[in-house]
């Protein structure tokens, strides 16, 4: 798949310097988001980490110097092992965060057991919070269920805010709407991530692509001060998309007010992912490609370090981290940018998309 990028570009090479582990407990989810990158694993309960693999996890990110967890899925809060895993990782000193849908938070008892272990950080991903507009993206209607949680969430944790996809599934007024209802529910801030490309799981191309055309970006830079006005600025921006697709006064905008998010960590190599059976990946949306099987490229933190700056893992990402073209090497926002997610490369051709001026 990496072969096939449209990247051409030479820039910088990291060193392998990890700081984070992203920890994939399970590829099982109880919602069907028609974006998800994951929908082509089958979303199975049997394709989970055991605890004790969880727990060798964990070893070897103490010998790699790695303090800081995010625990991701499918949808880690049904992993069967998640209350005991969190309370693990809180006797060994961890930072952990967990990246969720958040619908089982509205169970009581699952709800009561988690907050006598919760994590440092929740980011909660919101889908939609009416059941039409839940059902269109996720194909669930147990809008009140996200209500649930939201409220729960806001009362545990000091200035939590929430996370939302937009998509083509969704109008901007849909956008709004979650953004309006969300607000008042007590989040502090929304951040916002634009669909990408779905990689298949042999990696060869890319399927039910819900990405947002030129027109409907448009209507995003036009209407962002509604968006902004009802969070009272507290919005942020992951554009994942190149940021040639947006004006360039918007992009200003965004680095002028401080809303515009860091770019992705396979660029800066700061961080490790780890797959259910402990193989590491490329990145979690790539999880086709596996960057080093456990067992047989590393077995131990050490071992896994010294892989990730070997000269072939160096090779990957020397290919991942090319420009897609010559005209954003010469862009002023490349670093903030550097092109977008890589995945978005199987389908958008470079010549067909102007830097920004």
């Amino acid at each position: 798949m990496i072969e096939e990028l449209n990247r051409g570009v030479k820039t910088d090479l990291y060193e392998a310097q990890p700081t984070n582990a992203w920890l994939t407990l399970s590829r099982a989810c109880d919602l069907r988001c028609k974006f998800c990158y994951g929908k082509d694993t089958g979303f199975s309960i049997k394709d989970s980490m055991s605890l004790e693999q969880a727990l060798a996890s964990l070893d070897m990110c103490e010998e790699m110097g790695i303090k800081n967890l995010t625990l991701i899925g499918g949808e880690p809060l049904i992993w069967p092992h998640l209350i005991g895993f969190l309370k693990i990782t809180k006797e060994r000193g961890f930072k952990v965060a967990i990246a969720t849908n958040g619908m089982r938070f509205a169970d009581d008892d699952f709800w009561n057991d988690f907050v006598a272990v919760k994590p440092d950080i929740v980011g909660v991903s919101i889908k939609g919070v009416t059941p039409e507009m839940l059902e269109k993206v996720a194909g669930s209607t147990k809008a009140n269920n996200v209500e649930i949680a939201i409220k729960r969430l806001v009362a545990e944790y000091e200035g939590i805010g929430i996370h939302a996809v937009y998509s083509d599934l969704i109008t901007f007024d849909d956008l709004k709407v979650l953004c309006e209802k969300t607000k008042s529910w007590g989040s502090s801030y929304v951040s916002i991530s634009f669909a990408t490309s779905i990689v298949n799981n042999d990696n060869s191309s890319t399927t039910d692509n819900h990405t947002l055309d030129m027109i409907r970006i448009k209507e995003f830079t036009q209407r962002f001060d509604e968006l902004s006005e009802v969070y009272q600025g507290h919005i942020q921006i992951e554009p994942q998309l190149p940021m040639c697709y947006f004006d360039a006064e918007f992009i200003e905008r965004l680095i002028e007010g401080n809303k515009l998010s860091n770019g992705c960590f396979v660029n800066t190599r700061s961080g490790v992912v780890f797959d259910t059976n402990l193989d590491a990946l490329v990145c979690n949306s790539i999880y086709g490609e596996k960057l080093g099987v456990y067992k047989k490229d590393f077995s131990n933190g050490a071992e896994l370090l010294s892989y990730l700056n070997s000269s072939g893992v160096k090779d990957v990402f020397k290919e991942l981290s090319k420009y897609p073209s010559e005209e954003c090497g010469n862009c002023r926002y490349n670093k903030n940018c550097r092109g977008g997610c890589v995945v978005n490369w199987q389908h958008l051709d470079p010549p067909t998309i102007k830097g920004v001026k």
